[in-house]
């Protein structure tokens, strides 16, 4: 059997952060990542080591219009010698979708099912795109906080009883996980993992549902997330300087919740960026052939976001 570990969260999360965490101790020989951006561009498969197998799946999210795509990867996958299978699915992606999506294939066993949850943006995100944010959190098995160290101990306390007011059942870990180690992580991501194992892939939908004993309530929307968000990737073909970069993307207008990418500058590396709510990660790494910056957000104006970046 292949381990299945899907590590969701909505835009911003620290999704691929997180998966670098678990997986740099380890031997990536037995190790495949399923990895899916929303939109027709990715970025994060650069994002990760070169010895890690990755099948990316882009143009949407695979548990929508992809889930054909992501039964295809499946089915490769099985021909592969691997022990471990990582999903990191689109942070506007429905957990439950695709855990009933390996629930329902053989040779896959679900080891965990876990959301990250930016604490800044949790009530947020709860209050703006409740269908989506919600159903990873009353699907995950265990949430982990980020960004914790920059909210106050009262607003820390108010999201952690939000979400446990969704999902009862889940551990909720509040401290960085960067202090404890990756295998020890990995293990408590384990704990209280719905198998379902009941069902051996010939129940319907409902009764998988039941057997998980989750309240989907909020499903009764069924919006796919490309009738709320949209995506935009753009090549820019000119040299940023750190500064330069940093000011620019804090011009980015509200409605883009999300950008990250890669641009050319007049040194030997090119700079890389993470956005997500006018909070920016900026560092330097490898050239690439070409600069790439992908935003994910509501009715995009591209003209407006092409004369910001200058692209």
């Amino acid at each position: 059997m292949i381990k299945v570990y899907i590590v969701s969260g909505f835009l911003g999360a620290g999704k691929t952060t997180l998966i670098n965490y678990l997986l740099k101790e380890r031997d990536l020989k037995k190790t495949m990542l399923i990895e899916n951006e929303f939109g027709d561009e990715g970025i994060d498969g650069e994002l990760f080591s070169e010895k890690l197998a990755i099948k990316s799946i882009n143009s949407g999210c695979i548990c929508c219009s992809l889930k054909g795509e992501l039964k295809d990867a499946l089915d490769e996958i099985r021909r592969y010698d691997i022990d471990t299978l990582f999903i990191e699915p689109s942070g506007v992606g429905k957990l439950s979708e695709i855990m009933m999506s390996i629930n329902h294939e053989k040779d896959f066993e679900m080891a965990a099912h876990i959301v990250l949850v930016n604490a800044k943006k949790a009530i947020s995100y709860h209050k703006n795109f409740k269908e989506f944010f919600d159903d990873q959190v009353v699907m995950a098995n265990m949430i982990i906080l980020t960004r914790v160290e920059d909210i106050a101990e009262d607003k820390k306390h108010e999201v952690v009883k939000m979400l446990s007011a969704l999902n009862e059942d889940a551990k909720i870990l509040t401290s960085p996980y960067r202090f404890m180690g990756a295998d020890k992580l990995l293990s408590m991501m384990e704990e209280g993992v719905c198998h379902c194992e009941e069902c051996s892939g010939a129940c319907s939908e409902e009764e998988l549902e039941h057997l998980c004993h989750h309240d989907h309530e909020h499903h009764h929307h069924h919006h796919a997330a490309d009738d709320v968000f949209t995506s935009l990737a753009l090549y820019p073909d000119r040299t940023f300087a750190e500064d330069e970069l940093r000011k620019v993307l804090l011009k980015l207008p509200d409605n883009v919740l999300r950008a990250k990418g890669y641009v050319h500058t007049d040194l030997d590396k090119d700079l890389y960026f993470s956005y997500a709510d006018q909070e920016i990660n900026i560092w330097y790494d490898r050239k690439q052939a070409r600069s790439k910056i992908v935003l994910i957000g509501n009715a995009l104006d591209q003209s407006l976001i092409k004369e910001i970046l200058n692209a």
